[in-house]
């Protein structure tokens, strides 16, 4: 069976251009991982409050899941998350989109979440080596969350960036977070 390095290569060569995929600047699979685990770890609170809009919390059990195939070293399940995880990560802004127009009450915790997904996928791939694998080595799983103290405040700051910028976050403040 191929290893996850294997199968981030191959996911890898078969992109042409940036619009391929959100993770085509990503400089390794840890950066997407680590992206993707500050989102499903920040997120928890607006995805438990959803209501109706309760699909659009499948991205963050396809993390979990692919995080603790990983974090286990289990190759199988490694593959067929990664392949669902992309899938459904790529589809994800759409998705909140959608879910806005079907569910007007929950329109704001959607545009958060929206602000939150491409805030953390962009700050998981763009932030300094050292921080990264500070981050990274601080996760850890039960099989049925992932979990990181370092990650959650990371997380809790991005959050309270959004809170006062929204999506146009001033480089300057996300540098200062990057250098966290």
């Amino acid at each position: 069976m191929a290893t996850p390095q294997q199968i981030y290569a191959e996911w890898r060569s078969s992109l042409k251009s940036p619009d391929d995929s959100l993770f085509y600047y990503h400089p390794d699979l840890e950066r997407i991982l680590l992206g993707l685990s500050i989102y499903a770890i920040s997120s928890r609170q607006l995805v438990k409050d959803l209501g109706k809009a309760e699909s659009l919390s499948l991205l963050n059990i396809y993390i979990t899941d692919l995080i603790t195939a990983w974090i286990d070293e289990d190759d199988d399940a490694f593959k067929t998350m990664f392949d669902m995880t992309m899938t459904v990560a790529e589809a994800y802004i759409p998705c909140l989109m959608a879910a806005e127009e079907k569910y007007p009450s929950k329109k704001r915790q959607i545009r958060k979440l929206g602000m939150l997904y491409g805030n953390a996928v962009s700050a998981g791939g763009d932030m300094s080596p050292g921080l990264a694998e500070t981050l990274l080595d601080d996760l850890s799983t039960d099989g049925k969350q992932i979990y990181s103290d370092k990650i959650k405040k990371f997380g809790d700051d991005l959050l309270s960036l959004i809170r006062l910028h929204g999506m146009d976050i001033p480089p300057s403040s996300l540098n200062r977070l990057n250098g966290w």
